[in-house]
């Protein structure tokens, strides 16, 4: 790598004039996520392949969503120029990826997915056995086999969770409990709601009015996407969901209306003709 310390004064004179307006952005390439929450890359800059760093979720070194560095960039002024943008580029593709994955909607996964058809055999019965119990204590649970969990955290990492959509463990499993305010008071005072598929949780512990499910993780994970079990998430999405299929059949459906400029009942001894209506603004799209 020493021989990025002999790029020339030539090129990095041929790079000052620009601004980072006017200038393309660098090449992007060689995109790698690792388990860790960090995105892998390389940007092309003076025909130098320099490797970098963008954090996607990990709280314990810094903010989500944030670029963290790139090789030698203190060698290359285009670099600096255009580092928000390299960001902000970053942010875009990992967006881009997470919206592109194979997922069903949110209203087919909650009304169309039944316990029966995602479980069988033994992997059924011991959910359905599960089931028992947590109703036997008073837990939320759907037709569909959906729990109603809680998960408390301080202020910061609920922050988090929320933003990311991403819970870190530390050890092989995250917990929850069927009850807003019980026995997990003194798990901190902060409180995010789950609607979790009762098949994905073990029981952990049982009392009188309440059950402490785990979430176990498998394979070293210690991190759980948790964006398709965020009840407020959820439910913001199938509300937009919802909106989009409403606006789609008003525009597939439409019929049109006489009169579609809007006539206020004006109680007044003018005459109508002589008061000036105006069209109402178009919506924007």
């Amino acid at each position: 790598m020493d021989y990025y310390a002999e790029i020339s004064c030539e090129q990095q004179e041929r790079n000052a004039p620009f601004t980072a307006e006017n200038e393309p952005l660098v090449d992007i390439s060689n995109l790698e996520y690792d388990e860790d929450g960090y995105l892998h890359f390389t940007v092309t800059a003076d025909d130098y392949g320099l490797e970098g760093l963008y954090r996607i979720y990990d709280p314990t070194n810094g903010d989500s969503m944030t670029l963290v560095s790139i090789d030698y960039s203190y060698l290359h002024p285009i670099i600096e120029r255009q580092w928000d943008r390299i960001e902000n580029a970053l942010y875009d593709i990992t967006l881009d990826r997470y919206n592109a994955m194979d997922r069903p909607t949110l209203a087919e996964d909650i009304t169309n997915n039944p316990l029966e058809s995602r479980v069988a055999g033994e992997e059924l019965l011991n959910a359905q056995d599960l089931v028992e119990e947590l109703r036997a204590v008073g837990a939320e649970i759907d037709e569909n086999g959906y729990v109603t969990v809680y998960h408390r955290t301080d202020q910061a990492s609920k922050e988090n969770i929320n933003f990311s959509h991403v819970m870190k463990a530390k050890e092989d499993g995250l917990f929850f409990s069927t009850k807003e305010n019980g026995q997990n008071e003194g798990y901190g005072s902060k409180i995010i709601k789950f609607s979790i598929p009762v098949e994905k949780l073990m029981l952990d512990d049982i009392f009188s009015d309440e059950a402490h499910l785990r979430f176990p993780l498998e394979n070293g994970i210690r991190q759980l996407d948790v964006s398709d079990y965020l009840v407020e998430e959820r439910e913001e999405n199938m509300e937009k969901e919802n909106a989009n299929v409403a606006e789609l059949a008003q525009e597939t459906n439409y019929t049109p209306i006489p009169n579609r400029y809007y006539e206020p009942d004006l109680k007044l001894e003018t005459d109508i003709n002589e008061i000036e209506l105006q069209p109402p603004k178009r919506r924007s799209r």
